[in-house]
């Protein structure tokens, strides 16, 4: 995604970047890049620059969270399995909208990123 990275034995530090790079991820079984980190990894893609896209091999319905990050603005499309995401977005953040934790998730770490903020009535 252009970042510097320094990687350790028992930790990765990665630098700040005012340009993400696009990328495509796919899930795999372990060793392979993990179902769990699709979400987070999704938010961040609709940060960075260019069409990214993420397959889902393990489990196919996981892209409920970006009906979420849609409502905040994010150019995203979700067919089976897979979402191709635009970016960057510029997310308005509605407080109170997710009702699953997972989702929630996805709304902190997209509203970290959004730029104006409003409450629903």
């Amino acid at each position: 995604m252009g970042v510097d990275m320094d990687i350790d034995v028992d930790r990765i530090t990665i630098r700040h970047t005012d340009k993400l790079v696009a990328t495509d991820v796919t899930t795999r079984p372990y060793p392979g890049f993990a179902t769990d980190l699709q979400q987070p990894l999704t938010t961040l893609m609709t940060q960075a620059h260019g069409e990214s896209k993420v397959v889902e091999t393990i489990y196919v319905e996981r892209f409920k969270h970006c009906g979420e990050l849609q409502r905040m603005g994010a150019d995203i499309e979700v067919s089976t399995g897979s979402a191709s995401i635009k970016g960057p977005s510029s997310f308005i953040w509605n407080q109170g909208c997710c009702d699953r934790f997972t989702l929630w998730c996805s709304d902190v770490s997209g509203g970290s990123t959004s730029r104006r903020c409003h409450r629903n009535p």
